[in-house]
């Protein structure tokens, strides 16, 4: 399949955790027709909201840039202030958990970019290997752990 332009308003919504105080909207801009290698999303994170529980990725890279409103990023033990025009690499590896938090009045809205490998479970598994930070910000591998952190696998499969 040979995969063409696209723009935003042609991909319908996802909105995950409604109504939490992790709710969080997004466009899979990569996922149309085909899913891609890389995934490229448009993300909206509403006032209050924030992407917890902090994480890390052991074998993927992920990107995100911020393209209006404001939030914090809480990248180990500092809070950095993103805006428009902020950029942050998380590279693979980097076991350093992060999240988001809209502390603003305003949607913070943002550009998701993250690997995707080859070889990994389809799209309706858990298809990364996503490292939770608990609340000591000691980091559960959740592939060795799936049975004792169901709920915390759960979360991944959701988006996380």
């Amino acid at each position: 399949m040979v995969k063409r332009p696209v723009h935003e308003s042609d991909v319908p919504w996802q909105t995950w955790y409604a109504g939490t105080h992790t709710e969080i909207r997004g466009r899979a801009l990569s996922d149309v027709g085909v899913i891609a290698k890389i995934g490229f999303g448009l993300l909206e994170l509403p006032p209050g909201s924030s992407t917890e529980p902090g994480h890390w990725h052991s074998r993927e890279e992920e990107h995100v840039y911020a393209l209006s409103g404001s939030a914090t990023l809480h990248l180990g033990d500092e809070s950095l202030a993103l805006r428009a025009g902020s950029y942050v690499c998380f590279p693979a590896g980097q076991a350093v958990p992060h999240h988001l938090h809209n502390d603003g009045s305003v949607t913070f809205r943002y550009i998701i970019v993250g690997e995707r490998l080859a070889g990994l479970p389809d799209a309706g598994a858990p298809h990364r290997r996503v490292h939770l930070a608990r609340r000591q910000h000691a980091l559960v591998d959740l592939a060795g752990e799936a049975a004792r952190h169901q709920r915390l696998v759960l979360v991944e499969q959701e988006g996380v």
